[in-house]
């Protein structure tokens, strides 16, 4: 029994931090589920508009060359891409409430990328501190659960692509460089 002790005693030592790292993304992800609703995705008059415009995109195959106008500048057009995006995660299953499982998904990896991200660039130290800021601020919990059709999502891919970026330069790889690229 004591040697089982021991074992556990070091290796607690040697794997600390990514043992925190998955607590703060169970924690992380139990926050997000717990909170998920139905009437958060359903009573926003923007999330069912948005929608509509990507069941469209679905159902009759036609692809808008703009998005909607926006609300500040009527002149000013969206860009459509977010909305093919969202179409092609809907093409697995065409329901709302899926791509707000989706969007939590999306969430949790961020954090993890966030970890990697200042991992690579300082500590594992630092990567914790900086998950665990991300992880529980205001913003990405209120993006995660009432926000699931404007581009907040975008958010992984751009902070995965600072990560491909980074990686790329420290492996000389010019793949991983042009995925970065890409994702962003």
């Amino acid at each position: 029994m004591l040697r089982y002790f021991e074992y556990m005693n070091k290796f607690m030592y040697k794997y600390f931090n990514e043992i925190l790292l998955v607590i703060i993304l169970l924690i992380s992800l139990i926050i997000r589920i717990s909170n998920f609703s139905v009437e958060n995705i359903y009573s926003n008059p923007d999330a069912n508009s948005y929608y509509l415009i990507v069941n469209h995109i679905i159902k009759y195959s036609e692809y808008p060359l703009v998005g909607p106008s926006t609300g500040f500048i009527p002149e000013l057009k969206r860009s459509p891409v977010w909305y093919y995006f969202q179409a092609a995660i809907l093409l697995i299953n065409n329901d709302i409430l899926f791509l707000g499982w989706v969007n939590i998904f999306l969430n949790i990896l961020t954090i993890l990328s966030v970890y990697l991200l200042a991992r690579l660039m300082f500590s594992k130290e630092t990567g914790l501190i900086a998950a665990t800021l991300f992880s529980f601020s205001n913003f990405a919990y209120q993006q995660t659960i009432f926000y699931i059709w404007d581009p907040f999502t975008t958010e992984y891919f751009v902070i995965f692509s600072l990560l491909a970026i980074i990686w790329s330069y420290r492996r000389n790889s010019y793949l991983i460089f042009l995925l970065g690229i890409f994702l962003y």
